[in-house]
């Protein structure tokens, strides 16, 4: 019996990550020099036409289909010699990618001893950041991406703008001539604001436009500038306060607002001032009474066994106590009267809704006095 061995073989390819490399570009259109004259041959011996290079940097190299004939460099310039009948230049830089020039493309038709300029630029990193970040990045109204944005940008006059929601767009116009990085940082001005609110008394409901806040103290961020119509809400007691509010770009607005009671407010309370007063006045009232039925009971008992007493000495001490126990009990009748008065006046002070309850109240008050 035949054993099939089957092998797995894997290749793994390496992932080569390639960086970003910037281009390099024809600045403005080419040129005929109506002065210079070649005067080199090409290796047929038939005359050579030329490209100048025009750049502020260094270390380019050429190529081309039939091949490049020589390369006159000197600082700021190459004068690169051709065949006549090329059709396309390359050209290299280091950190750059490859420029193709298709020459007919661009308008330039190379003839024996003549001469074509062009002017040669290298993209520059862009770097765009804004305080808050995300915002979006336009450049002559094509949109790049949002911050912090890190590109490439060429030589020339751009409007660059920012957007971002609650915040005023941001717009400037960038000029670029030299060759190095091109970095902005934006801090994007809001078009929003906050507003502090507190009642008198707290726990109120608060409405911005409409929309419920929530309760006092509160405190609403990021508010649109503008005018807003603000109301705030305490039912039932309390009328509705209603007033219309400006927000200003990044300020704090703070505001403290008293409610006006409504009537039932004002009603309750007064109601509640004088149930406190009913109250203590029952307690008062209450006590003095019962103090004062102690004392006239402790002065009924002890006025019987004055009756029944059988020494003088001790008969002079039994009515001492009667009369001191009597004396108590006036007055803790007295007492309590007074405060039945005041519990009466006070009454009829309130809403004349509640004077039958009131007078009720006190009548069963002088009742349960006087029954003693």
């Amino acid at each position: 019996m035949r054993k099939l061995i089957i092998f797995t073989v894997t290749i793994l390819f390496p992932t080569i990550v390639f960086a970003q490399l910037s281009q390099l570009y024809i600045v403005g259109k080419p040129e005929k020099s109506e002065t210079e004259i070649v005067g080199v041959r090409d290796a047929s011996g038939n005359f050579c036409a030329a490209i100048q290079v025009i750049s502020d940097k260094e270390g380019y190299t050429y190529d081309s289909y039939n091949g490049v004939v020589k390369v006159g460099d000197e600082p700021g310039k190459d004068m690169v010699f051709l065949s006549a009948d090329e059709r396309v230049l390359e050209i290299y830089r280091t950190g750059y990618e490859p420029l193709k020039i298709i020459l007919s493309e661009i308008g330039i038709q190379l003839e024996p001893r003549n001469v074509w300029i062009i002017r040669i630029a290298g993209e520059m990193p862009l770097i765009i950041e804004s305080y808050p970040k995300e915002a979006e990045v336009f450049l002559d109204s094509t949109y790049l991406g949002k911050t912090p944005y890190r590109g490439k940008i060429k030589r020339g006059t751009f409007e660059l703008m920012l957007k971002k929601d609650l915040y005023h767009d941001f717009a400037q116009t960038v000029k670029v001539t030299s060759d190095t990085t091109v970095k902005y940082v934006f801090d994007m001005m809001p078009k929003f604001g906050s507003f502090v609110l507190t009642t008198e008394p707290n726990r109120a409901e608060v409405f911005l436009d409409g929309n419920l806040r929530g309760k006092t103290p509160v405190i609403m961020e990021r508010i649109i500038s503008g005018e807003h119509n603000l109301t705030v809400r305490h039912k039932p007691n309390y009328k509705d306060v209603r007033r219309t509010i400006t927000i200003k770009d990044g300020e704090e607005l703070k505001d403290n607002i008293i409610l006006p009671m409504t009537e039932q407010g004002l009603f309750m309370k007064r109601r509640g001032t004088w149930v406190k007063r009913r109250n203590w006045t029952l307690i008062g009232t209450g006590t003095l009474a019962l103090a004062g039925l102690g004392c006239k009971l402790l002065a009924d008992d002890y006025f019987n066994k004055y009756n029944n007493a059988t020494s003088t000495d001790r008969a002079v001490d039994l009515r001492k106590k009667v009369e001191n126990l009597d004396l108590f009990t006036i007055i803790s009748f007295s007492a309590s009267s007074v405060f039945l008065g005041w519990s009466t006046y006070n009454h009829f002070k309130i809403p004349k809704t509640n004077v039958k309850v009131s007078l009720g109240v006190t009548s069963s008050q002088l009742v349960a006095s006087f029954a003693f």
